[in-house]
């Protein structure tokens, strides 16, 4: 019992001792000392609140940002899958070479050129990417190439062929309006309610037979035109008119007739009734008889003509006996078109 009191006041002791030696350490402040204590401030709050508040926005942008670059990702990936598909790479292939096609008649061969390529390049490449699961895919793949290969040399050979034509057109058939002139069923001068007949002159005047030769025209007043814009306008309007007669002709599935080099035929427009307010603005010059044509043949070429005559003109016709026509300031042309 002894032995354990005397421990105990050993522990004690021992704690006395580390007591009073940390004391020690410690340093000692007197009165009138001054104590560096860390002091928050309101701004020093807001400063770190704010810094908080940047974080967390920043993080959520990145998240968001994050997020919108996977779903574009993962749509890119679908759209991929898609149109690689055998169905959405044969349309837009059609469509590419069809834009060819067109550019082609649209005397833009280098573009139609480019165009054919890269429809043609598109479907080669899925054709050779279907071949990953052939045994002898070697083989297969020279076969492909050497079908696109060979497409596109006859492409190439329809620009090329197509460009000679339009560069050289003494080599084919060209359909041109000769003359114009009043039948001898037409009064002179003009009287109301009576006819007015326009025989039409045209000829093929190259050295290749002209085949599906359409040819449309009309003949009506217009008012004596006292500015180009207004003028051109009337006449395009007239010839939408002229336009939509060929589309009856053709949805009906009729075709036109055959034309030989050199030969020359003629038509007769005709304007059935004129009033009696169209020949008075005739004889004051406020109206002219207009006549205007379009000529289709070979299933891709066409030729227009438009011409308009006055009261001055009717004077040169009894003093001269020959016709002057004033020609239009548009629709005097001729060209190639696409024709589906």
């Amino acid at each position: 019992m002894a032995g354990g009191f005397a421990n105990t006041v050993a522990m004690r002791n021992r704690r006395n001792r580390n007591t009073q030696r940390k004391k020690a350490a410690a340093p000692v402040t007197k009165m009138g000392d001054s104590v560096n204590v860390p002091v928050h401030t309101p701004a020093d709050s807001q400063s770190g609140a704010g810094l908080l508040r940047l974080r967390s926005y920043l993080w959520r942008w990145s998240a968001n940002l994050t997020s919108a670059v996977n779903q574009l990702r993962a749509g890119l990936v679908w759209l991929h899958s898609y149109l690689w598909q055998w169905t959405a790479i044969l349309l837009i292939a059609t469509l590419v070479y069809g834009f060819g096609v067109s550019a082609m008649y649209g005397n833009q061969y280098v573009a139609a050129c480019v165009l054919f390529f890269v429809a043609i390049t598109v479907v080669t490449a899925r054709a050779i990417a279907a071949t990953k699961k052939q045994e002898q895919r070697a083989g297969v793949i020279v076969i492909v190439v050497v079908v696109a290969v060979v497409i596109s040399a006859l492409s190439l050979g329809w620009v090329l062929y197509t460009k000679f034509q339009v560069d050289n057109p003494t080599n084919q058939a060209i359909m041109e309006i000769t003359n114009m002139d009043f039948s001898a069923e037409t009064a002179l001068p003009f009287q109301p309610s009576q006819p007015i007949f326009i025989n039409l002159f045209f000829r093929n005047g190259g050295k290749m037979p002209a085949h599906n030769v359409i040819i449309h025209s009309r003949v009506t007043f217009v008012a004596v035109p006292n500015g180009l814009e207004e003028h051109e306008k009337e006449i395009d309007r007239l010839f939408k008119q002229l336009y939509k007669e060929f589309n009856d002709f053709l949805e009906t599935g009729r075709k036109g007739f055959v034309l030989s080099q050199g030969e020359r035929q003629f038509t007769t427009s005709f304007l059935e009734s004129p009033s009696r307010e169209d020949i008075e603005a005739f004889n004051e010059r406020r109206a002219a008889v207009c006549v205007i044509a379009r000529v289709e043949y070979d299933d891709i070429h066409w030729y227009e003509r438009c011409a308009y005559f006055m009261i001055e003109n009717l004077a040169q016709l009894k003093a001269e006996e020959r016709m002057h026509w004033t020609f239009c300031s548009s629709h005097n042309d001729s060209g190639t078109h696409l024709k589906f």
